[in-house]
Formats: C-alpha cells, sequence, structure tokens
C-alpha cells in the first residue's frame, strides 16, 4: 500500500507541476471539451424516481448506513477501546484531509467553475430542485469523501462483502454529483485520486500506530474488532437500505404503475 500511496502522491504533484506550464495548456483545453462532452452525455432526466434517488445518494443521509455500522462495532469493542479510538481518529483525518485539500486548497487554486455556472453547456444540464452548488467545482469533495472513507475501510476490514458495497456507494455518490449537473467527470476523478491516497496514508498512519503501541499488524486487529459483529453490521447496511428503497416505492408506486399501463 506504501507504494500505491507514493505513486498517486508522486501523480499529483506532477500534475500540479505540469500545470503551471503555458504548454500544457493546450492539452488541458481539449480534455476539457472531451470532459464537457462526457458530462453532458452521462447528465440526463430520469423523471421523479431517479431524480430522488441521486439527490438522497447526494446528501447526508447516504452516509446513515455506515455511520450506524462503524457506530455498532466501535460501541461493541468493549475493552479495545483504545484501538477503537485510534480507528475512529484515522477515519475522521481521512474525511478532513479529503474534504480541506479538495475544498480549501484546490478548489480556490483552481478555480474551475462547475458545469452548472459554466455558459457553454448549463442550460443543456438537467437539475434537480434547481440546486447548482458553489462556484467552483474542481475537485469533487463528495469524490473525496467517499473514496477516501471506502479505501481506508476496504484496507481496514479486509472484507470482501464490504469492499464491494463500499465500491458501489461510492461509486453512487460519485455519479450522483454528475446526474444532479454539479460536478464534471473530471471533477469526480480528481476528487477520487485525492480520497484514495488520504485513506490508504491514513491506513498506514494507523498501521504504524498500532504496532508500536500492541507490535500486531492490522489484519489481527480486523479480525478481533470486527469478526463476531460482521452479521450485525450487513444486517444494519440492508435494514437501511431496504427502508429507504421502500420509502421510494410508496413515494412513486403510482407513476410506475401508470407507466406500466399506458405501456400495455
Amino acid at each position: 500500500m506504501k507504494k500505491i500511496g507514493l505513486a498517486l502522491l508522486f501523480l499529483e504533484l506532477t500534475l500540479m507541476i505540469l500545470a503551471s506550464f503555458d504548454c500544457v495548456w493546450s492539452i488541458i483545453d481539449a480534455m476539457d471539451d472531451v470532459d464537457k462532452t462526457l458530462t453532458v452525455a452521462l447528465n440526463y432526466d430520469g423523471g421523479q424516481f431517479s431524480d430522488y434517488l441521486w439527490k438522497r445518494l447526494s446528501k447526508n443521509v447516504a452516509w446513515a448506513p455506515m455511520i450506524l455500522a462503524l457506530s455498532y462495532v466501535l460501541l461493541t469493542c468493549k475493552k479495545q477501546w483504545a484501538e477503537a479510538g485510534l480507528f475512529l481518529l484515522g477515519l475522521v483525518l481521512v474525511i478532513a484531509l479529503s474534504d480541506q485539500v479538495s475544498s480549501s486548497v484546490i478548489k480556490p487554486l483552481v478555480e474551475r467553475l462547475r458545469p452548472s455556472h459554466e455558459p457553454e453547456i448549463s442550460n443543456m444540464l438537467h437539475y434537480v430542485g434547481n440546486y447548482r452548488g458553489g462556484r467552483y467545482g474542481f475537485v469533487s469533495s463528495h469524490a473525496a469523501n467517499a473514496m477516501g472513507v471506502a479505501t481506508y475501510l476496504s484496507l481496514a476490514f479486509r472484507k470482501k462483502w464490504l469492499m464491494v458495497s463500499l465500491l458501489v456507494w461510492s461509486l453512487g455518490v460519485c455519479y450522483s454529483r454528475i446526474y444532479l449537473g454539479v460536478h464534471y467527470v473530471g471533477d469526480i476523478i480528481g476528487g477520487s485520486l485525492i480520497g484514495v491516497t488520504a485513506g490508504i496514508w491514513c491506513y498506514e498512519l494507523l498501521l504504524f500506530v498500532i504496532n508500536r503501541m500492541h507490535n500486531r499488524s492490522m489484519n489481527q486487529l480486523s479480525e478481533r474488532m470486527v469478526a463476531k459483529h460482521f452479521l450485525m453490521v450487513c444486517s444494519i447496511w440492508l435494514s437501511v437500505l431496504f427502508l429507504f428503497s421502500y420509502t421510494a416505492w410508496r413515494i412513486y408506486s403510482p407513476y410506475v404503475m401508470s407507466i406500466i399501463a399506458n405501456v400495455y
């Protein structure tokens, strides 16, 4: 993981340095045109159900299953409170780094307009509830936070089911920003790189601290923290997702049934 983290960090620093040369801007302009075309193609009006789905996934409520699952694991760690505290502190650090680097450093430095504020394509996009976001969008804080959390938790827990579900969730959060018309695909890719880098390095920092404290590996820590409670974690995830799906169905089932009736 250290090699991957170093490679990503080197890539990001290299791109920032290259962006300072005038000769590179012609390439950036060409990539910008492709980015705009791809964003317009992926953004569409999916109707009321799609609007509801992607808006909810983009909002804070999308974090509820993860927060509930983590809270249960941490509260049931019993005597392992020090390890649980360090684990939680690492997660907070991932979110803080991802959010602050993307929002407080890169966005004001690059000053790239969001697609919803770009006169060239703003009238070609679909918006939900007239939400347009702030003025600048590169990089996406949502993508950075989601990918950072997914990377950190995947490395810590090493459970295939959880890794897959976190990947699907984070990709859903990323695409929701494109569907809402407030981010380019390039914003999402840039934010994802920031998040993955933050997730890897915070995990390595946690691993270093745990090894120094108890001289044991993170895999052993993960097994002790999660093994007995993994089924409960899965149950919390599935319960919240079921309630979300059931609520959405109750609200929009009349529209779905009317469409089916019109087709047949």
